[in-house]
């Protein structure tokens, strides 16, 4: 086994194709299971891993080589040089995608900051009722708890568990999507929460894959909703259009891949590829479909729609009591408008917390509904910090309750960015 690891290796040095790497791996893995006192196999593995730019596994794998051979000095040798390899080729593979974030962040603040007058906006600041935020502050935590509930409900038809049970874990990937770059809170969220429920964590993306898809369909439903009562650009009516078109053949997909499973495993079987490609490809498959379960349960549907709505209703009130702090008495349809904007706006590639792309469309979609720039970017600027402050604290204690560190879910985003599916 360790032999064809080796020709998997060959065929990436040719290629540069990632997936003759996890091959090696996966292979490499299955063979330290029979050779688990065999230093150089751990050895192997770190070696394999810094090509990944997976630096804790390059350290996890070369410290085990050391404690099971601790005389031999080629593994002192190369300690510093892997690891550091294994972190140069992490810091390469995510460099251009974080700059790219920086500068799109960048670029949307400056398109926001310069309609602001700071003195108005300052003085705005100072006579802002404070004692509205507290209230806000524990509406925006209670969504958290709506959101648990929802996905109670979209785990139900997988694995029954206690309705708030999956309250860390979905809390974390949402405080996850605010310190890691990417949105890799989302794999990291798929991640742990098959970890510690025992679920399988290609099942797990896929029930967050539908979690999403369902936060489309009422934004979706509360732009049509809106559209009696307020006018729309013709260009943001197509949007939608567009948008809602696309989440439909999004469900049709999945559907296709939880209802004709076997049809799609037969197709792929007949690919020109390698049978341990094939295997990879049939066993995600297999376990993502399982994920999607829900598409089959339709009273589990309803349930949940009706939760996205709650969740969504319960977020647009922190937004109508902020505007209320900040003097501006915003509707419920008005918050909702706001919050679908915002959310549209969030689709694009920022730095952790969404800074840029948030403000920019909060000041938009306010000043839409004909409230001041300046006054709106006030608005939306506490509205962020509120949040921010809200998923921070759960945050925390969900770190706390879980025994896992900041540590810990940085390296989770690490190896879910390599994605070697092995599973969990």
């Amino acid at each position: 086994m360790a032999k064809l690891a080796d020709i998997y290796f060959y065929k990436y040095q040719k290629t540069k194709n990632k997936i003759f790497i996890e091959i090696a791996i996966n292979l490499y893995t299955r063979s330290l299971s029979l050779n688990k006192y065999d230093s150089n196999y751990y050895y192997q593995l770190a070696w394999l891993y810094s090509f990944y730019g997976n630096k804790a596994d390059v350290k996890k794998y070369i410290d085990k080589a050391i404690l099971m051979d601790p005389f031999n000095f080629l593994y002192y040798q190369h300690y510093d040089t892997l690891i550091n390899l294994g972190q140069q080729r992490m810091f390469k593979n995510h460099f251009l995608k974080i700059i790219m974030c920086i500068l799109v962040s960048v670029v949307l603040a400056y398109l926001t900051l310069r309609q602001i007058d700071f003195r108005r906006s300052l003085s705005l600041i100072k006579s802002v009722n404070y004692w509205f935020l507290f209230p806000a502050l524990m509406v925006c935590i209670s969504t958290y708890v709506l959101r648990a509930i929802r996905y109670y409900f979209i785990l139900l038809p997988l694995k029954k568990t206690k309705v708030l049970e999956n309250f860390p874990y979905t809390t974390l990937g949402f405080f996850a999507n605010n310190i890691v770059p990417l949105r890799l809170g989302e794999f990291i969220r798929a991640k742990i929460t098959g970890k510690y429920l025992a679920i399988a964590s290609s099942a797990t993306l896929a029930t967050i894959v539908i979690e999403r898809l369902f936060d489309i369909l009422i934004f979706i439903l509360f732009f049509f909703l809106i559209f009696f009562f307020m006018p729309f650009a013709s260009i943001l009516e197509r949007s939608f259009y567009v948008l809602f078109t696309i989440a439909i053949l999004c469900f049709v997909v999945l559907y296709i891949i939880i209802t004709h499973r076997e049809k799609m495993i037969e197709i792929l079987s007949k690919l020109s590829i390698s049978s341990k490609i094939k295997s990879i490809i049939f066993s995600f498959l297999d376990k993502f479909a399982s994920g999607l379960i829900i598409l089959k349960k339709p009273i589990v549907l309803f349930k949940v729609s009706i939760m996205s709505v709650i969740v969504w209703g319960t977020e647009s009130l922190v937004i109508v009591i902020v505007a209320y702090a900040c003097g501006i008495n915003l509707s419920v349809l008005g918050a909702i408008f706001t919050i679908i904007i915002i959310g549209v706006g969030s689709i694009v590639p920022t730095v952790p917390g969404y800074f840029g792309a948030f403000e920019l469309m909060g000041v938009l979609s306010l000043s839409a509904l004909g409230v001041d720039k300046n006054l709106a970017f006030t608005c939306i600027a506490i509205y962020h910090i509120v949040g921010l402050v809200g998923v921070f604290t759960l945050g925390f204690v969900c770190i706390f309750k879980t025994k896992l560190s900041l540590v810990d879910l940085f390296k989770v985003a690490e190896t879910k960015d390599s994605q070697r599916e092995n599973d969990a």
